[in-house]
């Protein structure tokens, strides 16, 4: 798929003034969708973005809807290079980015789960937990009010992890909210797909001196016989339930 040609570039330079007032990184995004059509994430990368996704959804947040296209691999990583576009002709109208939950409800989300990352399932202190909207706002649309039920904390690690596979989803343009309430991402405490995979998921962190010593242990393992750390684990306990 190639860029929009039929858009209205002076219309969208119109409200560049708007949107640096919202948000400066996605207007960076923006100009140069006006200017030459598209934008790479490695370019985005290599204008100093780390999470060109997270540009792309500042837009999508105050009203702009962006597309994206696959062409070859990052050469650096390997993963599929994504292409931004924008979607419409015409800009729409320009809403105010929302308000996160205030303080308070943060502290009684985390005090809720005990402190626990609801992916990783282990415990962080409160300002390394930020609160995550089960439902993507981008599928579910705005709450009209704040529920507890409709939260859950995660360290920050976890949140990148599961808004990149929120970003890679498919359900991301179909905005089926039905998919997102069985996924993993959006319920790690039942589910019955992942990002539309049918999969389970073990998370595991190894933390502390004696669990580094013992990944690495493991790590040394996987090496020499030329397997995956996933692998080696999954056979450890296979013999172990099993024996």
């Amino acid at each position: 798929m190639a860029s929009n040609p039929s858009i209205d570039k002076e219309a969208y330079r119109k409200i560049l003034p708007l949107v640096k007032k919202e948000t400066a990184r996605g207007a960076k995004l923006l100009t140069a969708l006006i200017e030459k059509g598209e934008m790479t994430t490695k370019e985005l990368e290599e204008s100093g973005y780390g999470h060109p996704p997270r540009v792309r959804m500042d837009l999508q947040d105050i009203g702009i809807e962006i597309g994206t296209h696959y062409r070859n691999p990052h050469p650096q990583s390997g993963n599929r290079m994504g292409t931004y576009y924008l979607m419409s002709p015409k800009p729409g109208e320009i809403t105010k980015k929302r308000s996160p939950p205030p303080k308070s409800f943060k502290k009684k989300l985390v005090k809720n789960h005990n402190h626990v990352c609801a992916i990783t399932q282990y415990v962080f202190p409160e300002n390394e937990l930020q609160m995550d909207h089960r439902v993507p706002f981008l599928v579910g649309g705005d709450p009209d009010s704040y529920e507890l039920d409709d939260w859950m904390p995660l360290s920050g690690s976890a949140q990148m992890l599961k808004k990149k596979a929120c970003d890679d989803c498919e359900n991301s343009s179909a905005k089926d909210v039905k998919i997102c309430g069985t996924c993993y991402w959006a319920f790690p405490e039942r589910y019955n797909h992942v990002a539309t995979i049918p999969q389970s998921v073990a998370t595991m962190v190894f933390r502390g001196d004696v669990e580094v010593e013992l990944f690495q242990k493991i790590s040394d393992i996987a090496r020499k016989n030329e397997l995956t750390v996933n692998e080696v684990i999954k056979s450890i306990l296979n013999q172990w339930i099993n024996q």
